[in-house]
């Protein structure tokens, strides 16, 4: 190999050092993105998680409240308010992708709490059969209705106790069955037939069936609570 064609090493010198100013920078930006994608996370789990609560809620009862103002009140206000502050600090596209992801997800689970609560009474009716037959026809066999001084004897108070323990709502006998009017945010009154002619003045409509004799209702009339 000639002298003319060795390769020729040489010494470059180091690049510049990073400035002190553009580090800092970039680190801020990966906080706010993290901040963000978090925050995002909190507001979807906070929007949804009342799902289960409602789907539960002839299981747990009053428990669901707790479950969804935690959820609303906290999780997604607390998510929102995060995203907000960012969203105002920074001014990005970025930031109003992840609202509008936040808002979109709160607005679907509302839309999806009645179904939520349709399909988790279906699901306690069919597993609960036996017991909600059995109690159908204590109710028929035990229910009088109320005096006019709205004072119940103390088998009337057991039926109302032995309802509200199996998260059912207040017995009453009506015409063609016997409905169970439910307190619950998002649950239906729960209708079981038996033919049995009784007090027309009380009607149900919007009757579904979920299994057996039992119906979901929406049921009202004089004395309705």
């Amino acid at each position: 190999m000639s002298a003319a064609s060795a390769p020729v090493l040489a010494l470059l010198p180091p690049g510049p050092a990073p400035s002190p100013v553009s580090a800092s920078l970039a680190d801020r930006a990966r906080v706010v993105r993290r901040t963000r994608a978090g925050a995002t996370a909190v507001c979807v789990t906070g929007a949804l998680l009342p799902l289960p609560f409602v789907l539960m809620e002839r299981w747990i009862g009053e428990g669901q409240y707790l479950g969804i103002v935690g959820s609303w009140l906290f999780l997604f206000g607390i998510g929102g308010l995060v995203l907000f502050i960012v969203a105002v600090s920074q001014r990005t596209r970025d930031d109003l992708r992840a609202m509008l992801v936040a808002i979109a997800t709160f607005v679907a689970a509302v839309a999806l709490l009645p179904a939520a609560g349709r399909v988790g009474t279906e699901a306690y009716v069919s597993t609960h059969a036996v017991e909600l037959d059995a109690l159908a026809a204590r109710v028929r066999a035990e229910w009088r209705p109320a005096p006019p001084d709205g004072r119940l004897d103390e088998a009337q108070l057991a039926l109302r106790a032995e309802a509200r323990r199996r998260n059912l709502g207040r017995p009453r006998v009506v015409d063609g069955g016997i409905v169970f009017q439910s307190g619950e945010l998002f649950g239906s009154d729960l209708f079981y037939s038996d033919g049995v002619k009784n007090d027309a003045a009380f009607q149900c409509r919007d009757l579904r069936s979920i299994g057996g004799r039992w119906y979901t209702a929406s049921c009202s009339g004089p004395g309705s609570e």
